[in-house]
């Protein structure tokens, strides 16, 4: 994966977040693409996200009227460290992921 391809990011790849969301999850699936630049290429994602032990993040609210379903949380892509993708077998790690915080991604 080189900086030139960062359209190629999708649907169930995973993502590390540039901070801590709560105070606690890290990590992130694309379960969607919300947005694209006028480029063609991905702004905004939602999420599930999950923590250094694998723990989904599940809406408060959800948890306490006893919903244990993952909750979805929307991002954009300058938030995100492209981690690994779900079209190769076996989830390879991205070498040199792109930097999602330059200009043509804020368009």
């Amino acid at each position: 994966m080189t900086k030139a391809q960062p359209q190629a990011l999708s649907c169930g790849d995973l993502v590390k977040l540039k901070d801590l969301y709560q105070g606690r999850y890290n990590y992130g699936v694309v379960v969607e693409i919300l947005s694209h630049t006028r480029h063609k290429l991905p702004r905004n994602v939602r999420l599930h996200l999950y923590d250094d032990d694998g723990q989904l993040y599940i809406e408060p609210l959800s948890v306490a009227k006893g919903l244990m379903v993952p909750s979805y949380v929307d991002f954009h892509v300058s938030e995100l460290i492209w981690y690994r993708r779900a079209a190769d077998q076996g989830y390879h790690t991205i070498p040199n992921p792109p930097d999602w915080s330059n200009e043509r991604y804020l368009a």
